[in-house]
């Protein structure tokens, strides 16, 4: 059984509402095949509770363009396969212009010895919270959308 499966099991486990971010390991495997990209998408939605509320956000952008590119490219992947699929899990892209603008190329979002950045891959807390000001108003949308409580337009 996968973890997911464990996880939800009856008598385990049961969120009210399911929120993952992550893509960094699974980048290349995303980028290099839209068809692994579709498969990974419905093989989340098969192990996920029919009536569980999911969010799914991408990574934040690391310091180095080449990272970048690659997982952007895994990103618009991914996001064709939850749309492709129907996912009933709302898709909030991570690696946006502006948290792009903000990130590559940043130093002081990331770990650094004598000014070198050490890790390009992980921001520090002061990049999370960053990229969480950024990125508050689609993470809210997409929980609201989730739990069924999207303010009304008309006020």
């Amino acid at each position: 059984k996968s973890p997911f499966e464990t996880m939800f099991r009856e008598d385990y486990y049961a969120p009210k509402l399911l929120f993952l971010t992550f893509m960094g390991g699974a980048a290349d495997r995303w980028a290099n095949s839209p068809e692994f990209a579709r498969q990974d998408a419905l093989n989340l939605a098969a192990q996920i509770p029919q009536d569980m509320p999911c969010v799914f956000m991408t990574t934040l952008p690391s310091h180095k363009q080449e990272i970048v590119d690659r997982r952007l490219q895994a990103q618009e992947n991914l996001k064709a396969a939850f749309e492709d699929t129907n996912s009933r899990c709302s898709f909030v892209s991570g690696l946006t212009p502006e948290t792009m603008d903000a990130f590559v190329g940043n130093n002081a979002f990331f770990r650094t010895n004598s000014g070198v950045v050490k890790d390009p891959f992980h921001p520090i807390e002061t990049g999370a919270e960053h990229f969480f000001e950024l990125q508050s108003g689609r993470i809210c949308e997409a929980i609201f959308e989730q739990i069924g409580m999207l303010p009304d337009p008309s006020g």
